[in-house]
């Protein structure tokens, strides 16, 4: 379970004032499976599933200095509509940014062989791409993108809200408004949507259809991380991911730490 919005504004560029791209992220998984914090490492700045050993270093989202991104969310399904022994789908973000390749492209290669995964949402974005959208706020989780849950819905009006306010404000202040957004805990039980993807038990189908949740005990799931990106005008990159380290016992003091990056976008 994941949640990403992403903002897009052609007529940004060439003002450093303005965004090209924002981006914000929710991670939403095993509290005690193996993450690294993200780091660049081959070219691509991401944090990194180090689960699979065969499969180490997949990721969900990824940032290259080239401008291209790529987003990952699975879809939520019911245990009898998983495919066991699927490849990972960590690793399909890795994949086009190291391919070369534009979006378009990417995606079209992706598509021919998509059925042999477990479900998933895919979001490609390359530099090449954005004169497409003049002005667009989009919002995606773990359904289809033409019946989303509630709490999508939710934070892409919570985000259209937070668009109208950037007025030139500190990168600093805009992405810890940006995290609060993130962390919205408001319920959107019952989501019919989400109930008829799930076979989960209630009181888990409950805090899923929060932005920001964790199961209840002993369950060890939920939000682990926040992710940030904003690509000014001029190309230059703010990039914070806000994790929860280490998998903790203790719910009511759980520690969070920044990995935060900048850079400038290659042309």
């Amino acid at each position: 379970m994941c949640v990403t919005f992403l903002y897009l504004n052609a007529d940004a560029v060439g003002d450093a004032n303005k965004y090209q791209l924002i981006v914000l992220n929710n991670r939403d998984e095993d509290f005690d499976r193996p993450t690294s914090l993200a780091a660049w490492q081959e070219g691509i700045l991401a944090g990194r599933d180090e689960a699979l050993p065969n499969e180490r270093g997949g990721t969900w989202l990824g940032v290259k200095r080239d401008g291209r991104v790529g987003i990952l969310l699975s879809m939520l399904e019911k245990n009898s509509l998983i495919i066991p022994g699927a490849p990972t789908r960590g690793r399909i973000v890795n994949e086009y940014l190291n391919s070369g390749c534009s979006a378009e492209e990417y995606g079209e290669r992706i598509a021919e062989c998509a059925h042999a995964f477990n479900g998933f949402n895919l979001l490609l974005l390359d530099r090449q791409d954005i004169l497409i959208y003049l002005f667009r706020i989009y919002g995606f989780g773990n359904s289809r993108r033409q019946t989303p849950f509630k709490k999508v819905r939710h934070g892409t009006r919570l985000l259209e809200e937070k668009i109208k306010q950037l007025n030139g404000r500190p990168k600093n202040e805009l992405i810890e408004e940006f995290i609060r957004i993130l962390r919205d805990d408001t319920c959107h039980h019952p989501d019919e949507q989400l109930l008829s993807q799930t076979d989960q038990p209630e009181e888990c189908s409950k805090e899923m259809s929060k932005l920001f949740y964790r199961f209840p005990p002993p369950f060890r799931y939920g939000t682990r991380s926040h992710t940030v990106v904003l690509i000014d005008g001029f190309g230059h990159v703010n990039y914070l991911e806000r994790s929860q380290i280490p998998p903790s016992k203790d719910f009511e003091n759980i520690s969070w730490v920044d990995s935060v990056y900048e850079f400038d976008i290659l042309d």
